[in-house]
């Protein structure tokens, strides 16, 4: 079990701040490791940040894993203690070559290496289809973008709202979908593509024909 802390920004912003110490509470209370994602932007200082908070917080270094890490954290994240985690991402991120000359450089203690899947490596492979239809390749990682990008800015817009004033929900009739769970956006496009007028029927039958 873990007390799984996705950090994912600066923690600059009250908000992040407040429940980033919530979680690490609750792990301290149940006795659960630690896991903390470092941001994307700004790594270095979020990551410290994380780690500061961390050891004010009472948490042991020894039961924290700071992820996501480069050759721009690796070193204050095992000098202050702390486990430090690295996803390996082939053609976008960090890659075997650049995991390998820090391993050499820091020794294999309290490091932890794991993969993930790359979009790097779909388009890579499909490098022949981007060629000759690169909108049918790049649409949906456009789209999935900016869908992305709209969520976490109105998220965090009500946040900030609900600091200064109510903020009001409508219930409405039928069914939700939660696309924010794999089950749920997989339920939502079945079941809109059953609907659809061109392709339903269609559909409908491939997916019988799939039991």
């Amino acid at each position: 079990m873990k007390a799984a802390v996705d950090a994912g920004a600066k923690l600059v912003r009250p908000v992040e701040d407040k429940f980033y110490r919530a979680q690490l509470s609750l792990a301290k209370e149940f006795d659960m490791l630690v896991q903390v994602h470092t941001p994307h932007r700004d790594k270095k200082s979020g990551t410290t940040r994380s780690m500061d908070v961390a050891i004010e917080m009472g948490i042991d270094p020894e039961r924290l894993v700071i992820d996501h890490n480069n050759e721009e954290t690796v070193e204050e994240v095992l000098d202050r203690g702390f486990w430090a985690a690295f996803t390996i991402y082939p053609h976008t991120k960090m890659d075997e070559v650049r995991m390998t000359a820090l391993v050499k450089k820091f020794g294999p203690e309290r490091i932890i290496i794991n993969s993930a899947a790359d979009w790097g490596v779909m388009i890579y492979e499909n490098r022949l289809a981007l060629l000759v239809q690169p909108w049918a390749m790049l649409a949906p990682v456009i789209i999935i973008g900016v869908f992305t990008i709209g969520t976490n800015l109105m998220a965090d817009g009500i946040a900030r709202l609900m600091q200064e004033e109510r903020v009001l929900a409508y219930e409405f009739e039928g069914r939700r979908y939660d696309c924010g769970s794999k089950l749920g956006y997989l339920e939502a496009t079945v079941d809109y593509g059953l609907q659809h007028q061109e392709v339903g029927a269609a559909f409908g039958r491939f997916l019988a024909g799939r039991r």
